[in-house]
């Protein structure tokens, strides 16, 4: 199997400074996208994937309120799906999502502090179904919020804390799939009665970067409500595994570790080597392994540029 592929995108931002009483800056910014791909099993044409997508965000930055920057927006996003061919296995679809968000940051002696919300109202509909009497149209209204800290010892050495809440709608693709998927060697099963997947993220890291060595620390930990996997059945349809889209609760913690030290430049360019490790552990509300989680990392290595 081989792919063809062919991404067009057209991409326009305008920036008004002092718009307005209370604004010091105004921001719209607009991308247009038209993807596709196609499979060819030898030189017969197998599939064709057809992903069409226009993002307009609007962003307005506010004057300073005393110590606090930030800035208000709105967001809205349409998707057009469409796969064609013997082996499409998710319907052809619209997505669409409108979304309102605020940010803002400040600064008080040696602390940071950046706040952000975000909500957004979700459309997901199937043109039409693969299998049964399925729903063909579902609405979300996933809600994000979060707080981070971050604290300066001194101008090499920083402690960064980060809480936040997260609800993300589930996909086309998870919902309504139905059919072999061959790129995963996989026949996939949607469901359509998929809630939000949420989660609640705290994470804490150090970071220090003194004269030609940085470093850095970061310990994480999130619990999922009703976290979205694809479930192996058992069972086998054309010769392929059965995963049917699922949820449940799981918990992650994990970590990551980077050291880097600047060698220096030399007449044979730029050195620096760098190490690294990270690790997740992922298990489900009844102790079971979460699937597909990436396995404990470590490596190191050098970096030459001119």
């Amino acid at each position: 199997v081989t792919i063809g592929l062919e991404s067009r995108r057209l991409e326009g931002e305008l920036v008004g400074v002092q718009p307005f009483g209370g604004f010091e800056q105004l921001k719209l910014r607009l991308a247009d996208t038209r993807y596709t791909h196609t499979e060819f099993e030898g030189d017969e044409v197998g599939t064709v994937f057809n992903n069409d997508s226009t993002d307009l965000r609007l962003e307005l930055r506010h004057n300073p309120w005393s110590a606090w920057d930030g800035a208000f927006g709105a967001q809205y996003a349409q998707r057009d799906f469409e796969a064609i061919g013997d082996e499409a296995f998710v319907p052809p679809s619209e997505t669409r999502t409108m979304a309102v968000f605020w940010v803002e940051s400040a600064e008080f002696d040696e602390w940071q502090i950046d706040l952000g919300i975000r909500y957004d109202k979700i459309r997901v509909r199937a043109l039409q179904t693969n299998a049964g009497n399925m729903p063909v149209k579902r609405d979300f209204s996933p809600l994000s919020a979060s707080v981070g800290a971050i604290y300066h010892f001194d101008d090499s050495r920083h402690l960064a804390f980060n809480v936040s809440f997260a609800e993300r709608a589930p996909t086309d693709q998870e919902l309504f799939a139905f059919g072999p998927h061959l790129a995963t060697q996989n026949f996939e099963i949607g469901d359509p009665t998929l809630n939000n997947e949420s989660n609640l993220h705290g994470e804490m890291g150090y970071r220090v970067h003194k004269g030609q060595f940085t470093g850095s620390i970061t310990l994480y930990y999130d619990s999922f409500s009703d976290y979205i996997f694809q479930l192996d059945t058992g069972l086998e349809e054309d010769e392929l595994p059965v995963r049917q889209w699922s949820q449940q609760d799981a918990s992650f913690y994990g970590g990551e570790l980077e050291l880097r030290y600047d060698l220096g430049r030399f007449d044979s360019g730029h050195w620096q080597l760098f190490g690294f490790a990270d690790l997740v552990r992922a298990e489900f509300k009844d102790n079971s392994n979460v699937p597909r989680i990436p396995p404990v990392r470590f490596g190191l290595g050098a970096d030459w540029d001119l």
